[in-house]
């Protein structure tokens, strides 16, 4: 929530030093459009990608705490990667005022929260069994 509180305040400090709600679409002007909406595409993809792949490698007779970190390095780094997209996209805004920059951020920030781990994603996706469940809290 931590992470996804930082991205909240840095879009509302610069959305407050910028104030500008111009969207322009002008890509011969603008080669920011092409690597905001590049690299919030790519993000999401890779990002996916690598979750995916490290949840796949979890194997169900492991330890508990080898399964739980498997889990969490690949959600952190999914989560890197939105926020780095995120965090671009917010210092594009306000190197250039252009709002459609905003609007990716805010995309980005949705899919960043539906994306948190909880409970019943953590059982799940690290194939913990009913006493390992327990462990969790």
């Amino acid at each position: 929530m931590a992470l996804f509180s930082g991205q909240l305040i840095l879009l509302a400090v610069m959305l407050y030093l910028k104030a500008s709600y111009t969207v322009s679409l002008d890509i011969q002007d603008d080669i920011y459009i092409f690597l905001v909406l590049g690299l919030a595409v790519a993000s999401y993809m890779l990002g996916n990608y690598l979750y995916k792949a490290r949840i796949s490698s979890i194997i169900p007779s492991e330890s508990f705490d080898v399964k739980l970190n498997s889990f969490r390095s690949a959600a952190i780094l999914r989560m890197a990667l939105i926020e780095a997209a995120t965090l671009f996209a917010i210092i594009a805004y306000f190197f250039n005022g252009n709002f459609l920059f905003i609007l990716v951020a805010f995309i980005m920030l949705i899919y960043f929260f539906m994306i948190k781990p909880s409970r019943p994603i953590i059982q799940q996706e690290a194939k913990l069994n009913a006493s390992e469940s327990k462990q969790l809290g």
